[in-house]
């Protein structure tokens, strides 16, 4: 028998310039979450496979295999998995196919390669506290022109699952 044991939610990143996301790391802490960031598919594999997180970053575009592969793989092992795809510039057909695969959220970086962490985090722990499961929808987020050059649009309104302590 394993026993786990967690005291902080868990975010595993999966993107081939982790430095993009050094404000997440940050913020993550004021939030409670532990940040893990990782450049290739095969790495989240591993690391999913001893530690299963509460919430998935995955570029569209990663080194070893495209960002909606790992996603897939991901459902396949963590049906219940929060994951949101990241382009890291906005790409129609990324945020399409996202919608289509069942993505919790389409996360686009700005034009200088980051993402507003703060309005992310906020839409995350603020979707923890009810449980609703709806199909998916393309509604955005914020407002775009708040996201400070960045895109987050919602594909679905199903919350993070708890986390395990």
């Amino acid at each position: 028998m394993t026993l786990s044991l967690r005291l902080q939610s868990q975010i595993i990143v999966a993107d081939a310039r982790p430095h993009d996301y050094q404000e997440l790391s940050l913020l993550a802490v004021q939030h409670g979450w532990q940040v893990h960031l990782l450049t290739s598919a095969r790495a989240v594999l591993r690391l999913t496979h001893f530690m299963p997180a509460d919430l998935y970053l995955v570029n569209a575009l990663l080194p070893d295999m495209s960002g909606f592969d790992l996603f897939e793989m991901l459902r396949d092992r963590i049906p219940t998995a929060r994951v949101f795809i990241v382009s890291d510039s906005y790409n129609d057909e990324d945020e399409r196919l996202a919608c289509r695969c069942g993505a919790d959220l389409y996360v686009c970086k700005g034009s200088n390669h980051s993402v507003d962490f703060s309005a992310l985090l906020d839409f995350v722990s603020g979707q923890q506290g009810s449980r609703q499961v709806a199909g998916p929808v393309t509604a955005p987020l914020a407002n775009v022109d708040s996201l400070q050059s960045s895109r987050v649009r919602s594909t679905s309104d199903v919350p993070l699952g708890g986390s395990t302590h």
